[in-house]
Protein backbone atom coordinates (compact mmCIF):
# COMPACT_ATOMS: atom_id res chain seq x y z
CA UNK A 1 0.00 0.00 0.00
CA UNK A 2 2.72 2.60 0.81
CA UNK A 3 4.62 1.48 -2.67
CA UNK A 4 1.57 2.35 -4.78
CA UNK A 5 0.60 5.89 -2.90
CA UNK A 6 4.24 6.84 -2.69
CA UNK A 7 4.22 6.08 -6.40
CA UNK A 8 0.58 7.82 -7.16
CA UNK A 9 3.01 10.90 -5.82
CA UNK A 10 5.57 9.91 -8.10
CA UNK A 11 3.41 10.01 -11.18
CA UNK A 12 2.26 13.42 -10.65
CA UNK A 13 5.44 14.72 -11.96
CA UNK A 14 5.92 12.69 -14.84
CA UNK A 15 7.70 14.97 -17.48
CA UNK A 16 5.96 13.08 -20.65
CA UNK A 17 3.58 10.57 -21.18
CA UNK A 18 5.66 7.52 -22.05
CA UNK A 19 7.86 8.13 -18.61
CA UNK A 20 4.07 7.99 -16.80
CA UNK A 21 2.94 4.98 -18.61
CA UNK A 22 6.09 3.27 -17.66
CA UNK A 23 6.21 3.84 -14.17
CA UNK A 24 1.88 2.77 -14.07
CA UNK A 25 2.40 0.13 -15.85
CA UNK A 26 5.52 -0.96 -12.51
CA UNK A 27 3.16 0.49 -10.06
CA UNK A 28 0.01 -1.73 -11.48
CA UNK A 29 2.02 -4.93 -11.82
CA UNK A 30 3.44 -4.73 -8.28
CA UNK A 31 0.06 -4.21 -6.76
CA UNK A 32 -2.23 -5.91 -8.79
CA UNK A 33 -0.13 -9.42 -7.82
CA UNK A 34 -0.44 -8.29 -3.65
CA UNK A 35 -3.95 -7.26 -4.09
CA UNK A 36 -4.88 -10.86 -5.66
CA UNK A 37 -2.70 -12.54 -3.01
CA UNK A 38 -4.57 -10.70 -0.48
CA UNK A 39 -8.09 -11.80 -1.79
CA UNK A 40 -6.52 -15.06 -2.19
CA UNK A 41 -5.37 -15.55 1.82
CA UNK A 42 -9.07 -13.66 2.82
CA UNK A 43 -11.08 -16.06 0.80
CA UNK A 44 -12.46 -13.73 -1.54
CA UNK A 45 -11.02 -15.05 -4.70
CA UNK A 46 -10.11 -18.49 -5.76
CA UNK A 47 -6.68 -20.13 -6.36
CA UNK A 48 -4.81 -18.26 -8.92
CA UNK A 49 -0.69 -19.67 -7.39
CA UNK A 50 0.17 -16.25 -7.93
CA UNK A 51 3.33 -15.08 -5.72
CA UNK A 52 3.76 -12.46 -3.61
CA UNK A 53 5.78 -9.58 -4.34
CA UNK A 54 9.20 -10.19 -2.53
CA UNK A 55 8.24 -12.90 -0.33
CA UNK A 56 7.31 -15.91 -2.17
CA UNK A 57 10.05 -18.27 -3.02
CA UNK A 58 11.40 -17.97 -6.91
CA UNK A 59 13.99 -16.11 -8.27
CA UNK A 60 12.14 -15.15 -11.65
CA UNK A 61 9.57 -13.37 -9.17
CA UNK A 62 12.09 -11.79 -7.17
CA UNK A 63 14.15 -10.08 -10.21
CA UNK A 64 11.44 -8.77 -11.82
CA UNK A 65 10.43 -7.11 -8.71
CA UNK A 66 13.66 -5.55 -7.98
CA UNK A 67 13.73 -4.41 -11.68
CA UNK A 68 10.57 -2.51 -11.56
CA UNK A 69 11.60 -1.19 -8.32
CA UNK A 70 14.72 0.22 -9.57
CA UNK A 71 12.93 1.55 -12.53
CA UNK A 72 10.74 3.63 -10.43
CA UNK A 73 13.48 4.50 -7.98
CA UNK A 74 16.15 5.72 -11.52
CA UNK A 75 12.77 7.68 -12.66
CA UNK A 76 12.61 9.29 -9.11
CA UNK A 77 15.91 10.70 -9.07
CA UNK A 78 15.91 11.80 -12.50
CA UNK A 79 12.72 13.48 -12.04
CA UNK A 80 14.37 14.92 -9.24
CA UNK A 81 17.40 16.67 -10.74
CA UNK A 82 17.29 19.49 -13.47
CA UNK A 83 17.10 18.65 -17.19
CA UNK A 84 20.58 21.08 -18.48
CA UNK A 85 19.88 23.50 -20.83
CA UNK A 86 19.37 23.58 -24.20
CA UNK A 87 22.50 25.65 -24.79
CA UNK A 88 24.55 23.87 -22.78
CA UNK A 89 24.31 21.28 -24.47
CA UNK A 90 24.59 22.62 -27.74
CA UNK A 91 28.06 21.61 -29.78
CA UNK A 92 30.77 24.37 -29.91
CA UNK A 93 32.90 24.86 -33.72
CA UNK A 94 36.45 24.38 -33.18
CA UNK A 95 38.59 26.60 -34.71
CA UNK A 96 41.51 25.26 -36.76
Amino acid sequence: MIIFVAGLFHLRRAPNLFQYLLIAGCLLLLTVQALINLGVVTGCLPTKGMSLPFISYGGSNLILMAILIGLIANTHISWMSPALNTRDRAMTDIDE
